[in-house]
């Protein structure tokens, strides 16, 4: 099954390279800089969110939290750096936000490739 996933994050270049760990799985992939243009590029219906949490105009947290309320079914992959949230935004942490798993950076291409494959799968 073809899933079409929504990438979010304010790096380009990182973007990019998640992108193509996604398309090379057989996703169908959407980006968006921030998360305000999250939210406008939601009408169009996407399997999955795969989010920066540290991002300008509007933190992957709070973006979270409204898409969630917009879609409970949606699959979200957060993706997490040194620092946030006591040290890492742990499994425990994003589900009380409602992300369904968390990457912490650096993740590798098949760590990616594995979650998305089984949220996917359990939906």
């Amino acid at each position: 099954m073809i899933a079409k996933a929504l990438l979010v994050g304010d790096n380009a270049d990182i973007r990019s390279v998640l992108r193509r760990m996604l398309e090379c799985a057989g996703d169908e992939v959407l980006e968006a800089a921030d998360g305000l243009e999250t939210l406008t590029r939601l009408s169009e219906t996407v399997d999955r969110l795969v989010t920066d949490i540290n991002m300008p105009n509007m933190d992957g947290v709070e973006l979270i939290l409204k898409v969630k309320k917009r879609n409970p079914d949606i699959a979200i992959i957060a993706m997490s750096g040194a620092g946030l949230v006591g040290g890492a935004l742990n499994t425990w942490s994003a589900g009380k936000i409602g992300a369904d798993e968390v990457l912490e950076k650096l993740f590798d291409y098949a760590e990616m490739i594995d979650t998305a494959k089984q949220l996917i799968a359990q939906s």
